[in-house]
């Protein structure tokens, strides 16, 4: 694999994702950009995901849960509904992962109408939403520290094998449910197919598991340009918001892990070259993820638009898994990979259908 030509993909990508959002506390023009979004009067703009959530009526919890190798990661909680009484009850739990260069937030700023957590929260959920190593709610570390490059030494493979069993451990125990269902959005599908290929004993916990934009095979991804496209019909109001949250974060190395994909179409661990892979793996080649292994119920919503999860690599995906419950393409050739969140009518073309899948599946 030529390191030059990976090198310009990974810059390539990480490029033009940050060019559609706005970086907190960096250059001089955004804080500027930011103050001007600000005065438009949507505070959600630069509310955190749990006064957001505040903000709009809800109850809110934060909740804290160390990995097994020392980073600590900040989970976002809507434990009912806003017109739901009292905190009893015996909520299904949902838990939802963001994406690439995201937070928890992308489920909340939206607002109630749109948020996916607001919604399901509202039809009887208990909301929990995950924060990745590395992003800006999960910036810490027991010895590490951030600002040294050895914090920054993860991809999403560390995300799957570390990360989501962490937290569902913790949600599980907290709660006293046997299962959860699992909502993910892109880089949220690959944590999920990471863990359970790597750790598939956390398969039986998972009722569950909802792919938005699934993503494992990235061989066939077209020119990531194409994620500019929705935030071209945003309005005024919620752009301001948007550009408030994102990009929220992550390591060069995650980023990096994605260009080995897009170049060899496989769906492997991390590639070190020659020496380190036999150093890590014992062999020349990093090992393909055992997609044979991911024995939790899994749908996979995807769309004919997608920049990201091209349909031949969504198939491919399907091929594979030994418990695909369902293959559900989103009725609208237009949407594309970003509209699974900002999409104006998402709720009516995937949220709604989510919904009832989950109660249905809860009720078996």
């Amino acid at each position: 694999m030529g390191t030059t030509r990976l090198l310009c993909l990974a810059v390539t990508l990480l490029a033009v994702a940050a060019s559609v959002c706005a970086q907190d506390h960096s250059s001089s023009e955004e804080v500027i950009l930011r103050s001007q979004f600000d005065d438009q009067g949507n505070p959600d703009a630069v509310l955190p995901t749990d006064e957001i959530i505040r903000r709009h009526g809800y109850p809110s919890e934060t909740h804290l849960v160390t990995t097994e190798d020392g980073y600590v990661l900040t989970m976002h909680r809507i434990p009912r509904g806003r017109n739901s009484p009292g905190t009893g009850g015996n909520r299904p739990v949902v838990f939802l992962q963001h994406c690439l260069l995201c937070s928890s937030s992308v489920w909340v700023f939206m607002g109630p109408e749109n948020g996916l957590a607001f919604i399901l929260a509202d039809q009887g959920f208990d909301v929990w939403m995950g924060n990745a190593r590395g992003n800006e709610y999960s910036r810490r570390h027991v010895l590490l520290d951030p600002k040294k490059s050895q914090f920054w030494d993860f991809s999403w493979n560390e995300m799957g094998y570390y990360d989501l069993p962490a937290e569902f451990d913790y949600v599980l125990s907290l709660t006293g449910q046997p299962k959860l269902s699992y909502v993910g959005f892109s880089m949220g599908t690959t944590m999920f197919f990471a863990m359970g290929a790597s750790r598939p004993e956390y398969n039986t916990r998972i009722r569950s598991m909802h792919a938005f934009a699934p993503v494992a095979f990235v061989g066939k991804m077209k020119s990531p340009i194409k994620l500019l496209h929705p935030f071209l019909a945003q309005s005024n109001t919620t752009l301001p918001v948007i550009f408030g949250h994102l990009p929220a974060g992550c390591s060069a190395k995650t980023v990096m892990h994605y260009a080995q994909g897009v170049l060899t179409g496989d769906f492997r661990l991390y590639d070190y070259g020659l020496i380190g892979n036999l150093k890590r793996y014992g062999s020349a080649e990093p090992p393909e993820y055992d997609l044979g292994l991911v024995t939790a119920p899994v749908n996979l919503h995807y769309s004919s638009n997608d920049w990201l999860a091209n349909v031949e690599d969504v198939k491919k995906l399907a091929d594979k898994l030994p418990n695909l419950k369902k293959m559900i393409l989103v009725p609208e050739p237009r949407f594309n990979h970003m509209d699974y969140l900002l999409a104006i009518d998402v709720r009516s073309l995937l949220y709604d259908s989510l919904v009832q899948m989950l109660k249905n599946e809860v009720s078996q």
